[in-house]
C-alpha cells in the first residue's frame, strides 16, 4: 500500500511549498518540497510509539538534528512543521541561525 501524501505548507517566491509524507505509521517522515523538488528540510519521527517529544527537524545544509527551543524534540507534528518552514524561510533570506520562537 502506498502511504505517501502531499499537504500544503504555504508558498515561496510564488511556488507552492508542500509536505510529502512517507514511511510507516510510527517513524513517518515529512519532506518539505518546493514545487516537485525537495526543499532541503525534513521533519522526522524518532520511531518510538510512546515518545513524548517524537519529532525533530533535519536541514540538508545544517547536518545536525534541530530540536525545539526547550532542548527536546517537538511534541506536536504541527509545531515541528511550523518551525521547519520558518527555518527554511530564514535560510532563503541568508540567515543561517536555526533558532526560533513560538
Amino acid at each position: 500500500m502506498d502511504n505517501r501524501q502531499h499537504q500544503s505548507a504555504g508558498t515561496d517566491a510564488g511556488e507552492a511549498l508542500t509536505w510529502f509524507r512517507y514511511g510507516p505509521d510510527c517513524g513517518r517522515s515529512y519532506e518539505l518540497q518546493k514545487g516537485s523538488e525537495y526543499a532541503g528540510m525534513a521533519v522526522k519521527h524518532c520511531g518510538h510509539p510512546t515518545a513524548n517529544w517524537p519529532y525533530y527537524i533535519e536541514a540538508a545544509w545544517h547536518h545536525r538534528m534541530i530540536l525545539a527551543p526547550n532542548g527536546h524534540g517537538f511534541r506536536l507534528l504541527a509545531e515541528a512543521k511550523q518551525a521547519a518552514v520558518e527555518i527554511y524561510h530564514r535560510h532563503q533570506r541568508g540567515e543561517e541561525q536555526c533558532t526560533f520562537t513560538f
